[in-house]
């Protein structure tokens, strides 16, 4: 049975202009060993499984990939093949006998050709955690496979990339084949008849099997043996075709053999490599299922002398048998190896020793056939051409197309032209257009929504198929879109500005409430009274029309005001406060001088006060063109709970409580025996022991309590208190010591603290941790003493750290707390809205962005987090770059200006270098001169949104932009040739431009202009507002602090000068 291969696809693979899957591996450090095996390795870390993934969910069999490596890039032009026969089937001789099973279908093999200067062919194979790559490039053979299974790296990601002129070769081994048979050399057909007759391509069938120690070798994985039994026929393939021979021959695997157990393997015991031949000649058409042309069998037994043997001739006769022994990893060796024992096969005899041929005596990694060799392969071919297939049936077909028209109106009638030649069968694909898909030769296909469409046409013969795909070919327009127009009165004055925009517009056109038109993107308009205003505007190009209506308000003056829910209150104190300014207020900036903020940006703040005092309160507002403020001094009074404190000092059994609480109106004291006082600082007698006094303080918001111990007696007692036991760290505690007057000597012990031990009477100890903390004092007097301990009697905290984060669906946020030791928890969501949860969720009701802060609160003080966010059903996207024109090569940096809720970015980029991106700024080379499309789609919680810029970046040819070498001054002063060519070389020069984008601008502006050129930023009355010199051909002018209006840039160089219009839009 004839089987039609796609290997002729490559020849035509350049019209597949997609570059699909980016291979980038990076370095590791080299494993010494390797030194052993080669001169020159390089190490790199792959991510194997992801990379076989990208090839198996390619959309198309043919891909560009890009391998880059320490930095080099190398693009391969790869197709995908099968390279086995419908009907191949796996045996596995295991313990419990044969099993039968399908090929591997984690198994994958790739062909082509590399695209770098010099590059020949290249070939892939994949399974599961496997991978091999081979490409050549000028006369270097690079290799691409995981690190050999000696290293006992069992890592698949792990990979060396060597050139075969880095191998440590082995001269001492051979081919055995001399001593299987000797070559006839006498033959029916000489050269020359076989060149006379026409080149043809022979479909032949390959069986291939290993024995034990070289299914082991591989991790007992049949799954690899397979993978790599197959990876080096994928190899051999290339010295088969394309070429190499006088005719094209093609192997597919029609059965695989797999000793997996030692008992079973035909070969086990025999350690002679002949011997192992003769068995598989034995055997071997009992090992496989099916039939087959010639059989290889691979095995790890034999490192030196005969490598390899087969039967001469062998190929569709009783001994198509050959013997390789892997005894050595590199694949150029292997590949050279099996190629030299199938020429054998094919009736080939071993060239001259020394000679650079695949059939030398030594194994040598030659591409290469030498003459005697390919007469020799091709003579057997034509006398055994009855068993093989032939698969030369016609010219490869070639595909292209022409379509008319590319662009234009929806609905959009094209008409394809085929253009396509040795071509018997058509199958188009046309993404949005009706019909999608078509057999006709040359169809008409109606396209009714805008886009840029792809085009694909497969064509095939009897031989086999190829495929062109065109990206963004077709291009329906529509009538403009997005069509609006922003407004704005400059100067509080009454005229009006307005500033068109959309998308595919090519005129613009205006009409007022008074009947007057206008014409353009930006008009002005005079209006004799405030009040509002009906504007029409309607955008035109070839395809129609389309109008908005918007009613226009002109400005005045913003008053500013305000009250609050209370002037008054304790600390700490939460006031809300309330604009009452003037309707057309769209700012707020507010002042809190001693308030928690001290200042806020929203409409009503919610502000809290910590301390007592008399505090002033500052507005200020702005319309979208004026502003106003008011300040109201000593607004807020703040009132405290009262600070109880107080100073026991004792004489002898007497005691004196020196009362110094703050704010306090009323007090009570508790002497510890028992009896009471409501005096201020009373005197109260005791019997000699250690009391605990406790004192409440109280006045109108509230009362506070503090407990002290006094020690009283003629005996040592000792005591201690402070005057407050709980702090925030680093907390410095002052100890009082209250023992006895009797103590002399004293022991202190602090734990934690700094110092943890003291013998002063009172000493200072700071805490720089937080904890709760014992505390110790023995209190001596001769020999004499008295202890107390108190447990956990210093407790320090620190202040908490506000934190969040937020999800968003349809219109509610949901607010996560991720704050650390708070205890209150105070929202203010950007809308006047406010909560005390600590977790909340909020419904906005309508989109926007909203400045969200959190205010936290423990004993120890208070923080906030401001963040903005954004509620919207689906993104706002909007892009700049940092240049829209250059030459080619032109290196060109996106920058996102989308809303700040977006979660994932995806660019494209016609004719860009990459075509797509995901990152949030990417970078793009655009190679060739043209006007180029930008689009980019952002999503977030909710949905999706995407912008599109229509010829947007403008690359210019090279031609217009020359490099003219410096030109060598003449030392003779009669030689005018100088003067001449300097005339030459100012004519030549491309003329001075000047660009400015984005034109208008909200926030940044960037003009492209040379080297010290000088910009200067006015207004429309001539006042300077900002100076820059142009650095490195680019600068950037922040507008974002000025008002909405037009400005004038002057910029000024000793070759050009210009005035430009700027225009700042919100």
């Amino acid at each position: 049975m004839i089987r039609i291969l796609v290997l002729p696809f490559f020849l035509f693979f350049g019209i597949l202009m997609a570059q699909d899957i980016t291979i980038q591996g990076s370095a590791i450090p080299v494993n010494p060993a390797l030194t052993a095996k080669f001169n020159s390795v390089e190490t790199y870390h792959i991510d194997v499984e992801e990379t076989r993934l990208k090839f198996r969910n390619h959309s198309r069999s043919g891909m560009e990939v890009e391998l880059i490596l320490g930095g080099k890039s190398h693009i391969l032009q790869l197709f995908k093949y099968n390279m086995y026969r419908p009907d191949c089937k796996i045996r596995h001789s295991t313990a419990n006998g044969i099993v039968e099973t399908a090929p591997n279908p984690d198994i994958e093999t790739y062909r082509g050709y590399s695209a770098n200067f010099g590059g020949q062919e290249a070939a892939v194979t994949f399974a599961k955690d496997y991978m091999v790559l081979m490409f050549r490039e000028g006369d270097e053979t690079y290799h691409l496979e995981q690190l050999p299974f000696e290293m006992k790296d069992r890592n698949p990601d792990h990979f060396i990339l060597y050139d075969t002129k880095g191998v440590i070769s082995n001269k001492n081994v051979t081919c055995g084949a001399d001593e299987v048979t000797k070559f006839k050399t006498e033959h029916k057909h000489d050269l020359e008849t076989a060149k006379e007759r026409n080149r043809k391509c022979w479909e032949v069938d390959i069986a291939l099997a290993c024995d034990f120690t070289f299914y082991t070798f591989y991790r007992s994985d049949p799954a690899i043996a397979e993978a790599r039994m197959t990876a080096i026929l994928n190899f051999v393939q290339g010295d088969w075709y394309g070429g190499r021979l006088v005719e094209d021959y093609i192997y597919t695997i029609s059965g695989i053999f797999i000793a997996e157990d030692m008992a079973r393997d035909p070969w086990n015991g025999i350690n002679d490599i002949f011997a192992q031949l003769n068995r598989f000649n034995q055997v071997g058409f009992t090992l496989f299922p099916g039939g087959f042309d010639v059989a290889s069998c691979w095995t790890k037994k034999f490192t030196s002398g005969a490598v390899g043997v087969a039967f001469l001739p062998g190929t569709c006769v009783l001994t198509p048998f050959n013997i390789c022994s892997e005894y050595t990893l590199d694949n150029t060796i292997c590949r050279q190896l099996q190629s030299h024992e199938l020429g054998h096969n094919w009736n080939c005899v071993h060239d001259p020793g020394g000679s650079p041929w695949i059939m030398a005596p030594v194994v040598n990694g030659s591409f290469q056939w030498s003459g005697a060799s390919q007469w020799a392969i091709s003579d057997w071919t034509f006398r055994i051409r009855a068993c093989l297939g032939d698969c030369s049936a016609g010219d490869i077909p070639f595909a292209e197309f022409s379509a008319d028209p590319t662009e234009g109106c929806l609905p959009l009638v094209v008409q394809y032209n085929n253009m396509s030649s040795n071509a018997t069968t058509y199958k188009w694909n046309f993404p949005g257009g009706t019909p999608s898909t078509s057999t006709v030769r040359n169809p008409i296909v109606v396209y009714n929504s805008i886009g840029s469409f792809p085009v694909e046409l497969e064509i095939a013969n009897s031989k086999c198929s190829t495929k062109i795909e065109k990206l963004d070919y077709i291009k329906p327009r529509d009538k403009p879109r997005s069509v609006n127009f922003n407004y704005g009165a400059p100067n509080n004055g009454n005229e009006v500005e307005f500033f068109a925009y959309g998308d595919r517009v090519d005129t613009y056109k205006w009409k007022f409430h008074d009947g007057t038109t206008d014409e353009g993107d930006y008009v002005i308009k005079s209006y004799p009274k405030e009040g509002t205003f009906e504007v029409e505007l309607c955008a035109e190009n070839d395809c129609g029309k389309t109008c908005v209506k918007q009613k226009i308000t002109n400005f005045f003056q913003p008053i500013a005001d305000f009250t609050s829910d209370t002037t008054a209150g304790c600390a700490p104190a939460t006031i809300k406060f309330f604009d009452q300014s003037s309707s057309n207020v769209i700012n707020w900036t507010w002042s809190f001088p001693g308030g928690n903020p001290t200042g806020s940006f929203t409409k009503n703040p919610i502000i809290k006060y910590e301390r007592p005092g008399k505090y002033q309160v500052k507005l200020v507002v702005s319309s979208l063109k004026n502003n106003a403020q008011i300040t109201k001094d000593t607004f807020i009074t703040i009132d405290s709970l009262p600070l109880a404190g107080f100073d026991p000092v004792v004489t002898v059994s007497t005691v004196k409580f020196n009362n110094t609480t703050l704010y306090g109106k009323s007090f009570k004291w508790e002497f510890g025996d028992g009896k009471t006082s409501t005096e201020k600082s009373p005197e109260h007698t005791y019997p000699d022991g250690r009391y605990e006094v406790k004192l409440t303080a109280t006045n109108a918001c509230g009362n506070t309590i503090i407990k002290k111990f006094v020690t009283v007696g003629a005996k040592p007692i000792a005591g201690f208190a402070v005057d407050n036991q709980n702090g925030c760290v680093p907390y410095t505690v002052q100890f009082q010591n209250t023992s006895t007057a009797k103590a002399q000597t004293f022991e202190w012990f602090f734990p934690g603290g700094n110092p943890s031990t003291s013998n002063m009477k009172d000493p200072i100890v700071t805490y720089n941790s937080i904890g709760k903390f014992d505390v110790k004092l023995i209190a001596r007097a001769g020999i004499e003493s008295d202890s107390i301990s108190q447990q956990g009697y210093i407790t320090v905290g620190e202040k908490p750290t506000s934190e969040f984060q937020n999800s968003v669906t349809g219109f509610t946020s949901f607010f996560t707390d991720i704050s650390k030791k708070a205890n209150t928890y105070f929202w203010e969501f950007g809308d006047g809205k406010t909560s005390t949860q600590k977790s909340p969720s909020h419904n906005y009701g309508v989109e926007g962005e909203f400045n969200v802060r959190l205010i936290t609160q423990n004993e120890c003080g208070a923080d906030t987090m401001v963040k903005l966010i954004a509620v919207y059903l689906i993104p706002k996207v909007n892009f700049v770059s940092d240049t829209v024109r250059g030459c080619a090569p032109l290196k060109v940096k996106f920058l996102d200006r989308s809303s700040v809720d977006v979660l994932e970015w995806a660019w494209q980029f016609e004719s860009g270098s990459p075509l797509t991106s995901s990152s949030k700024n990417p970078i793009v080379t655009f190679d060739k001169a043209g006007r180029y499309t930008v689009k980019l789609t952002v999503k977030n919680g909710n949905g999706t949104n995407s912008a599109t810029k229509l010829r947007f970046i403008e690359v210019i040819s090279p031609t217009k932009c020359p490099k003219l070498p410096p030109k060598k001054k003449s030392t003779d002063p009669t030689d005018n040739s100088q003067a001449f060519n300097d005339q030459i070389f100012s004519r030549s020069r491309v003329d001075y431009e000047v660009n400015v984008f984005p034109n208008p601008s909200n926030d940044e502006i960037f003009v492209q202009a040379k080297t010290g050129t000088k910009l200067t930023l006015l207004s429309l009355t001539g006042q300077v507002l900002l100076n820059r010199i142009v650095q490195n051909n680019t600068e950037s002018m922040d507008v974002s602090t000025y008002e909405v209006g037009t400005y004038l840039l002057k910029v000024d160089h000793s070759d050009y000068n210009e005035v430009i219009k700027i225009i700042v839009n919100r």
